[in-house]
Formats: C-alpha cells, structure tokens, sequence
C-alpha cells in the first residue's frame, strides 16, 4: 500500500460515497430494480476488468491510477462492493440492506483512513489493521447505525460487525453488510 495519506483519503471519499449513493438508488427504485441495477454493474465492472487487463491504455491508466492501490486488480474494490451490496439487497429487507451499505462505505471507509494517517498499534490477529483504525470503525458504524436502531442496539450491532471487519484474510466489501443487516435482524 501506498504511504501517500491523500492517495488513501481519494480512495475513501470514494468508498463512502459508494455506499451512500447505493443505499440511496435501493431505496429511490426499490429491492427488486436494484437487484438488476447491481447485477448490472457487476457486469460493467467486471468487463472493464477484463478489458484492462490486457488493453490498458496510459492515459486511462493515469486515471484509475488515482484510485487504485498498488498491486491491486484494478476494479477488484469497486466489483467486491457491489457484490456485498448485492447480498445484503438479496438477504435482508430494504432499509436494513440500506443501513448494511452505509455501514460498509462510512465505517469501512473512516477506518481506513484513520488507520493508515494514525494507526500505529496493529491487531495481533491482523497485522494489516490497527487498533485506531478499528476504533474508528466502531465510531462510525454506531453514527450510522443510531440511525436507525437504538443506542444500545447500535453500539452492540457496531460492536460485532467491528470484529468482523477485523479478521484477517477475508473481504470486508463482503462479511461487512452481511454481518450488518443480520445482526439488524436479530438484535
């Protein structure tokens, strides 16, 4: 990863604004169109990929570059979103699906940020993240859950999905809303 502060808040903005402009289109057109709108640009997504992989041109380069970490497949982050977006729109019923993408695009988004400008005590079960960066998805996940669940459900709810978000070798575009909206079920 990059140690360029700016290059990680870019992408962040981006992620956040991802996830409030999905949760926004899920609820303006409703669970099923939305199903389709996901698929769709899973399908725009992925051909891109494909087509980058062996057709990228400089000055498109440049561009996605800004977005993109080093060494990563470009459009990785943005296809996984979607997908997390996809599962949580097919598992749960709108609104909690919706909660489940802000989850995912603030919290994950604050975390990452914090944890690359300040996180300086990595979590012994995953060197990658840290404890300020954990701290901060924390704070901002029961910000956007108080939106929709009482105090102590959200900060419980924010809790769990934290420690999720802390495991080691697995995608958070993915366990984040799923953790969310269930834990929005049960609790």
């Amino acid at each position: 990863m990059r140690d360029d502060f700016g290059f990680e808040v870019r992408r962040q903005v981006v992620h956040a604004l991802t996830g409030v402009v999905l949760a926004y289109i899920l609820l303006s057109i409703g669970k099923t169109n939305f199903l389709y709108f996901a698929l769709a640009m899973m399908l725009v997504i992925g051909l891109a990929i494909f087509y980058i992989q062996g057709h990228i041109h400089s000055k498109l380069a440049d561009i996605i570059g800004i977005f993109e970490r080093q060494g990563s497949q470009v459009f990785s982050g943005a296809f996984l979103f979607m997908v997390g977006a996809l599962i949580a729109a097919l598992l749960f019923p709108e609104a909690i699906a919706a909660y489940a993408i802000l989850v995912l695009g603030i919290a994950d988004a604050v975390s990452t940020a914090v944890g690359v400008a300040i996180g300086r005590h990595k979590l012994k079960w995953n060197s990658e993240k840290s404890y300020e960066g954990s701290l901060a998805f924390l704070v901002a996940a029961v910000a956007v859950l108080l939106l929709a669940e009482a105090p102590l459900a959200a900060f419980v709810i924010a809790v769990i999905v934290t420690a999720v978000e802390s495991l080691p070798r697995i995608n958070d575009n993915i366990t984040i809303p799923i953790a969310a909206g269930a834990l929005m079920l049960i609790i």
